[in-house]
């Protein structure tokens, strides 16, 4: 017996695999048995099966090379169904194997009988094979059921070593609106058999603890109280991970795209961009009709296509290319399958082109730095490590907040510095009450800072931001747990690494917005020894919809979760005006690493930006970290996911939305941004602020000496500074997000301003324009979008301005109602589940990248590898903050921004684990 989900997953598999224009369907046939075989032989195009004299079930290559031997079903602890000769049988109009499993047990108590297994074999081109069992148990199996594995083996056997787990999904729409997202379908484990050949095995929802040299984590779902159905599916075959796992779509009509380069990136001027599309229908013949549209940033379209499959049962596939070659940008392809019986399938897939780059800025003088990058991610769209680091160098990266997370020679080929991340969560090292009356475990103690110690002994990293975002436990601005960091982590580190002479300094640990009270909080302590003890201090500007320019005083701050608290700039502000306080009064100097910033990009949500802002929003981050001189800043991260699913998927949780690379491979409009960023602003120092225009446009000018020239970066604040203003409510976070090609910056003001000769205009991806210079001015139009102009000419003498007020944006009005999202304590991190990608965790406080759950903000922990969160409610405070907090006005009155002094440091500043929150010790290597 098989159910229509076994019929229409095994034909899902073969969509993605076949390179025929059109096909009617599978032929899988009979042939003589071979000399081992016993019993008949089942084939298609790329791979053999049959029933061994050995009692196995034999899978081979198309080449009649053996690649994989089904052994056994293992039903339970002490009952397994072992394989008997098949026959051969026709099951929905193609052939296959029928194979009756004999139960067996090791223990005599057990009745057998009461038990039956059947499975059905069947095979498709392109290697794709699928064993479909129906089982049949006694009455209360379901407490075992979860526990049903397959027992296998590869050929050759060792290969088990080199076995790789990926989350692979499909795009999905959602009734109200917005934009395409993406869903998961399942892993796919995906081992190397040598010659170029992959065994790729699929499970829609296993642990992958289970998953060894021998057996496979097949859980059996549940038909009713004694029968049962599991699924082994796989592919045998030189095909992706990630085409692969097409085989896991439970949908009748499937459409995937994608490219033979890494990332999709073409590395030129200009290229033809080249793709392909497959298409899968899995319900009864059918016309299928294919439109494709390639557009641009600003959305002309470069390319589009239909094309209708007549009669489709099986799989289609086309391939398009764009009109010609397009310059450097980013373009969107949209696709759409449609078939006469009315399914429909999306696909989407950017495709980017960068010209060639050699960053000229060492690590010494740039400020470009990354917070996470993992390594292992896209394995299974062809992307390694090598092309990680050839990102990395194209896109300026120089400073990594870990660094663990690339290998020596990794870092050395990219130019980069790492710096060393880690320390114990809040409460860690105290039983009972907790400090100061708790027990202190010094052992544990001990044995965490020795860690600590030698770690940056051999890397003489030069700064170790020690532990994560305490200041969320008790509240941001309460400066609760500043007394035990000083006590029980701080003094002590800093003695430790006194003792044993290291030349790595300590940074106060990253602050979870611009808590500037607990900062305070921790100089009070001792009279300033902890203060004394620290070169620098660690910032993550947790900014929700606003603009990365906004900054807000401390007086109109709301530090609820959605909040004007989690702001950018005004963050930095309020932070550095407190290093030089603090620096002044202990006669110390301090710098500001900002080790998490972000732009995160989760669909179809107001609080985040759209791919359209996030890019503009990076531009601008940057810039501003320039014009404030902090001393780097490390984007968080480079690719979607979270550290304990690389490739995950999950559009219910935004930790897995923070990347500048989506999961697929292909860069969002940040990544270009970044890109674009590093090659105007490496070596920038700047030169002044100014208005741009009349007071009307609200017109804001930066301006910074390169060696390229004088560079201005110039905006319009005339449609204000949230994002997303126009929010329905604020307790849904659904917000019907536009397209990325489409400008959401209404209001456009023209400025002429004076220039020398002709003037260049750059925008956030890069893509110049010539502007012409006119009596000795040039015609610029203004927006809520940062660009950047080469020619333009300022009177570095005139005054810079006084900050605009910040004065409430309009949103909605905020209800006394709760927010959906909890705001206190955060989510525990899920527990990683093992695999090469996704080490199981061992809870010493030692190496990790990130946050706390994935849901909410962290309140300490450096140890479990996911994205500041602070952000995660449902409302927006109306820009401005609705909560004058205590003290905050008198602070607010001496916060008039000082800009540390320069300081280029032999050894510069950088910064690479990730950790925010509360959790679980781990220790993670990527």
């Amino acid at each position: 017996m098989t159910i229509d989900i076994t019929r229409r997953t095994f034909l899902a598999a073969a969509g993605l695999l076949t390179t025929a224009s059109a096909l009617g369907g599978f032929s899988p046939h009979a042939l003589a048995a071979p000399k081992a075989a016993v019993g008949p032989v089942l084939e298609a195009e790329g791979i053999r099966v049959f029933f061994g004299d050995d009692g196995n079930l034999h899978i081979h290559d198309g080449a009649d090379v053996k690649r994989l031997k089904i052994h056994k079903v293992y039903i339970s602890g002490k009952v397994s169904g072992v394989a008997t000769e098949p026959t051969l049988v026709e099951t929905d109009g193609q052939q296959s194997l029928k194979i009756p499993f004999t139960v067996t047990t090791t223990d005599d108590s057990i009745d057998v009988s009461q038990y039956a297994c059947d499975g059905t074999f069947t095979v498709g081109d392109g290697g794709s094979f699928h064993l479909a069992i129906d089982l049949t148990t006694p009455s209360g199996f379901d407490n075992a059921s979860g526990y049903t594995q397959i027992t296998r083996s590869y050929v050759p056997f060792e290969a088990n070593k080199e076995t790789a787990a990926i989350t692979v999904g499909s795009w999905d729409t959602d009734e109200r609106g917005g934009i395409p997202f993406q869903i998961p379908l399942g892993k796919v484990y995906s081992t190397p058999l040598g010659d170029d050949v992959m065994c790729h095995e699929l499970a829609a929802k296993n642990n992958a603890d289970w998953v060894s040299d021998w057996n496979f984590h097949l859980p059996a779902m549940k038909i009713d109280e004694t029968h049962y159905e599991m699924a082994y599916m796989g592919v045998i075959g030189t095909t992706s991970s990630a085409a692969a796992g097409g085989q896991l779509s439970t949908e009748n009509l499937t459409l995937g795209a994608t490219t033979e380069q890494p990332f999709h990136l073409w590395t030129a001027e200009s290229a033809v961009l080249a793709f392909d599309l497959t298409v899968t229908n899995l319900a009864a013949n059918a016309d299928v009709t294919v439109d494709w549209t390639l557009r641009d940033f600003d959305g002309t379209v470069v390319g589009e296509g239909q094309q209708v499959m007549s009669g489709l049962s099986g799989i289609g596939t086309l391939s398009g290319t764009s009109q010609g070659e397009v310059p450097r940008g980013i373009y969107f392809l949209e696709a759409t399958a449609t078939s006469a019986a009315g399914d429909v399938a999306v696909a989407r897939l950017n495709l980017s082109v960068l010209p060639p780059w050699d960053n000229p800025v060492p690590a010494s003088t740039s400020k470009f730095g990354l917070a996470a990058i993992f390594m292992g991610a896209g394995a299974g769209y062809g992307v390694g490590r090598t092309d990680w680091v050839d990102l990395c160098k194209r896109m300026g990266v120089r400073h990594l907040r870990q660094y663990q997370q690339m290998e020596s020679a990794e870092r050395e080929a990219a130019g980069i510095q790492g710096m060393f991340h880690r320390g114990p969560t809040q409460g860690q090292l105290r039983g009972g009450s907790g400090y100061p009356d708790g027990e202190l475990d010094e052992a544990a103690r001990d044995k965490l800072f020795t860690e600590y110690t030698q770690a940056c002994l051999e890397s003489n990293a030069p700064y170790f931001e020690l532990s994560n975002e305490w200041n969320m436990k008790g509240g941001v601005l309460s400066g609760a747990t500043a007394p035990e960091y000083v006590h029980d982590v701080l003094l002590p580190m800093h003695q430790y690494l006194m003792d044993a002479g290291a030349s790595t300094e300590l940074c106060i640990m990253g602050l979870a917005g611009p808590d500037y009270v607990w900062l305070e909080k921790l100089a009070e302590e001792e009279d300033g020894a902890a203060w004394k003890a620290t070169k620098a201090v660690a910032l993550h500007t947790g900014r929700g919809n606003f603009t990365a320019d906004w900054a807000p005083t401390p007086d109109t701050w709301g530090t609820g979760s959605d909040g004007s608290y989690w702001n950018n700039e005004g963050s930095v502000v309020a932070i550095m005006d407190t290093i030089a306080q603090l620096d002044e009064k202990y006669g110390t100097h301090h710098e500001l690493l900002i080790t998490e910033t972000y732009a995160v990009t989760y669909a179809n949500h107001w609080w985040t930006d759209s791919f359209r802002n996030a890019a503009e929003n990076t531009l601008m981050t940057i810039a501003y970290a320039y014009k404030d001189n902090v001393d780097s800043f490390y984007w968080y991260q480079m690719s979607d996911g979270v550290w304990w699913n690389v490739d995950g998927i999950q559009p219910n949780d935004k930790e897995f939305s923070y990347g500048m690379v989506m999961v697929d491979g292909s860069l969002k409009s940040s990544a270009l941004a970044y890109a674009t960023a590093a090659e105007h602003l490496g070596d920038a120092k700047f030169v002044k602020e100014y208005q741009v225009g009349p007071d009307e446009a609200k017109g804001h000018g930066l301006v910074f000496d390169t060696p390229q020239g004088e560079l201005q970066v110039l905006w319009s604040r005339a449609d204000g500074y949230v994002i997303n203003s126009d929010f329905e409510d604020r307790n849904d976070p659904f917000y019907d997000m536009p397209e990325p090609w489409v400008d959401v910056w209404p209001t456009k003001t023209e400025v002429s301003l004076p220039a020398e000769g002709n003037v260049t205009e750059i925008d956030c991806l890069g893509r110049a324009t010539k502007l012409a210079n006119e009596g000795g001015n040039v015609l610029i139009t203004l927006d809520g979008a940062p660009r950047m102009y080469y020619g333009l000419t300022v009177d570095r003498n005139d005054p810079e301005p006084s900050p605009e007020p910040t004065e409430p944006e309009p949103t909605p009005e905020p209800t006394d109602e709760p927010s959906t999202e909890p705001t206190g304590d955060p989510k525990p991190t899920p527990v990683p589940t093992g695999g090469p990608d996704n080490p199981t965790p061992t809870p010493t406080g030692g190496s990790g990248t990130g946050n706390s759950g994935p849901s909410n903000g962290g309140t300490g922990g450096a140890n479990d590898g996911l994205a500041f969160t602070g952000l995660n409610g449902v409302g927006l405070a109306a820009a401005g903050g609705a909560a004058v907090l205590a003290g905050a006005a008198a602070k607010a009155a001496s916060h008039k921004h000082k800009t540390s002094p320069e300081s280029t440091p032999e050894t510069p500043l950088n910064a690479g684990d990730d950790s925010e929150g509360q959790s679980n010790a781990t220790d993670i290597e990527q």
